[in-house]
């Protein structure tokens, strides 16, 4: 079993927590709301309804139910360009290059290694699979998936540093923007 403190030592937790708090109430209002100016409504990025129900409020974030898929989703949420900025700010290239590489060894192999051999088992049988990884972050994962089989591999990671170096070290395609901005359309991915 894996204890948090084996992959979020309890000092680096902490002051990523104080930068991830401090960034996050750039957005609020005096009253803990997200700025309007900062937001946009959005419909449930699965089935496009426009009906949902509120859940619950965390951090100022408005967490809705999708009253005809069910999806949960942030609504409203952070304008494109809030996003890109909160994904290179200060408190997540701490937690990409301070918090992950704390615990690298243990995340690869209690995480990254058993989750890419359950992949391996699962995925098409085909004699070259693609992958695309959401959301790539230093590319931890993407290095396991090297080590249990020939991928060919691809990711999305908003993150300018992080896209770097999971392009020189790892020689992965990295579209560095977010999901709904990657240029993906034409792409097929098996897994």
């Amino acid at each position: 079993m894996i204890k948090e403190q084996d992959i979020r030592p309890e000092a680096v937790r902490q002051e990523y927590w104080s930068l991830l708090e401090a960034k996050v109430r750039s957005y609020l209002d005096s009253e803990g709301r997200m700025k309007s100016e900062n937001v946009e409504h959005v419909d449930c990025p699965v089935c496009g309804s426009a009906r949902s129900r509120e859940m619950f409020t965390k951090r100022g974030f408005r967490f809705v139910q999708c009253l005809n898929c069910e999806l949960q989703y942030v609504n409203p949420t952070l304008k494109d360009e809030l996003i890109l900025e909160f994904y290179n700010s200060e408190a997540m290239n701490f937690m990409q290059n301070v918090l992950l590489k704390s615990a690298a060894e243990v995340r690869k192999n209690r995480i990254h290694i058993p989750r890419a051999r359950w992949l391996h088992q699962i995925a098409p049988s085909c004699s070259h699979p693609i992958l695309l990884e959401i959301g790539c972050s230093v590319g931890y994962f993407l290095e396991a998936a090297k080590e249990v089989d020939a991928w060919s591999l691809f990711a999305v990671e908003p993150n300018e540093d992080s896209a770097r170096r999971v392009r020189k070290e790892l020689g992965v395609e990295v579209y560095d923007s977010l999901l709904n901005n990657a240029d993906l359309e034409s792409q097929v991915f098996d897994v």
